[in-house]
C-alpha cells in the first residue's frame, strides 16, 4: 500500500529469458530497492533476505506476454503473493485485469496515494476502502486478516499512548508514523 517510485528498468545480462539465473538476481535486487526491502502490497519489512519473492501483478500463467514486463513485477511477501495467486484473474490474455469488475490498485501508478484510496479504523486496525478499486485490492492481498489488523491496532495504540513523546516534526500524521514504524 506504500507508494512505490519505480526505478528505471534494469539492464539484464541476457534477453533470452528474464528469469534466467543471471537475470533473476538483477530483477530481485532492483525490486527490493524500489520497496526498501518491504512487501509492495502489505509493506511487511525486511523480506529481502527471507520470505520475499518476485510477484507478477498480472499472473504469468494468465498473462504470459507480461511475464517480463518491468511494470508488472513487484517485490512481495509470500503471504500476499500466495493469497493473490491466480484466483483473482481470468485466463483471457486480452483482458487487462482478467475477470475482475474493479481493477486492483498498483502502488507504482503515478497518481496513486494511500489517502485517496484507503483509511484506517483506529479502533480495530482494519484498512478501510474508499472506493471499489481499494476494496478489490484489500481482498486480493487479504490485507485485513486478523493478524494484520491486530498488528496495526497495537501500533495505533502505541502511537496514541506515546504521541506526546514522539517528535511531531518527525511524524505529522498517524499514517506517516505507521508507514515508517511497522509492517503496514
Amino acid at each position: 500500500m506504500l507508494k512505490i517510485n519505480r526505478s528505471k528498468e534494469p539492464v539484464l545480462k541476457t534477453d533470452r529469458d528474464c528469469f534466467a539465473s543471471k537475470n533473476k538476481g538483477i530483477l530481485r535486487e532492483a525490486l527490493i530497492k524500489n520497496t526498501n526491502s518491504r512487501c509492495a502490497y502489505c509493506a511487511e519489512e525486511n523480506i529481502a533476505t527471507s520470505g520475499g519473492e518476485i510477484d507478477h501483478f498480472l499472473p504469468k500463467n494468465n498473462f504470459y506476454s507480461k511475464k517480463c514486463e518491468w511494470t508488472n513485477l513487484f517485490w512481495s511477501c509470500r503471504k500476499c503473493n500466495n493469497h493473490k495467486s491466480n484466483k483473482f484473474f481470468g485466463t483471457d490474455e486480452q483482458g487487462e485485469a482478467g475477470n475482475l469488475l474493479h481493477k486492483p490498485l498498483k502502488f507504482d501508478d503515478k497518481n496513486y496515494t494511500f489517502e485517496d484510496n484507503f483509511g484506517i479504523n483506529t479502533f480495530t486496525g482494519e484498512i478501510l476502502d474508499l472506493n471499489d478499486n481499494a476494496k478489490t485490492t484489500i481482498n486480493m492481498f487479504n490485507l485485513n486478516d486478523d493478524e494484520r489488523n491486530k498488528i496495526r491496532f497495537n501500533e495505533i495504540k502505541s502511537f496514541l499512548d506515546n504521541k506526546d513523546k514522539i517528535a511531531h516534526a518527525k511524524y505529522k500524521t498517524l499514517i506517516e508514523y505507521l508507514f515508517k514504524n511497522f509492517n503496514f
